[in-house]
């Protein structure tokens, strides 16, 4: 709230002068009037204080005391230091780094052990025979030897001689019977 004025002649007059200065427009309108010039810039303030010097070295070494000291990163080496200084360091060596060696690399863990062998191609078989299917079960098979001659589907099929037979071949089980 506002200072309350006493009426009088002295507050009056106070009042009477303060209606001159600000007019009529300014009283009552509720509008901004406009911004007013800016200011000129102050003085720049005195230099700071120079700031230090940072360096960071990386170094490397296969143990934390520093054996095999390297600044080149080698997977070989199982430790890494890092120094943030603000002094130079020329030529960097393994002292520069003591108490700050880390391990970046875990143990060799152990064996694991052994698994079973699978199941492969069965044993037994004689020269000359081929391993067919037995039925349509997984791992179903036998040795088989052919018995009969292929003759006229060697270039159609593949065959090499008359009667020699890939494998592979799994068209061979309803061309050629077997014992």
């Amino acid at each position: 709230m506002g200072k309350l004025y006493k009426h009088d002649e002295k507050t009056d007059k106070e009042f009477a002068n303060l209606y001159k200065m600000v007019g009529t427009k300014a009283i009552g309108s509720g509008k901004d009037g406009k911004d007013g010039k800016n200011g000129s810039d102050g003085k720049d303030g005195s230099d700071g204080v120079d700031g230090l010097s940072a360096y960071v070295y990386v170094a490397y070494a296969s143990d934390n005391i520093g054996t095999g000291f390297s600044l080149t990163p080698n997977p070989a080496l199982d430790y890494m230091a890092v120094k943030s200084t603000s002094v130079f360091i020329s030529s960097p060596s393994a002292s520069d780094f003591t108490g700050l060696w880390k391990r970046i690399k875990g143990e060799d863990g152990i064996n694991g052990t052994n698994g079973t062998n699978g199941q492969g191609v069965p044993t037994g078989g004689t020269t000359g025979q081929v391993l067919t299917k037995a039925s349509s079960a997984d791992y179903d098979t036998l040795w088989a030897t052919i018995s009969g001659a292929i003759i006229g589907l060697s270039t159609s099929l593949g065959f090499n001689d008359i009667g020699s037979v890939p494998v592979s071949n799994n068209l061979i089980s309803s061309i050629v019977s077997l014992t």
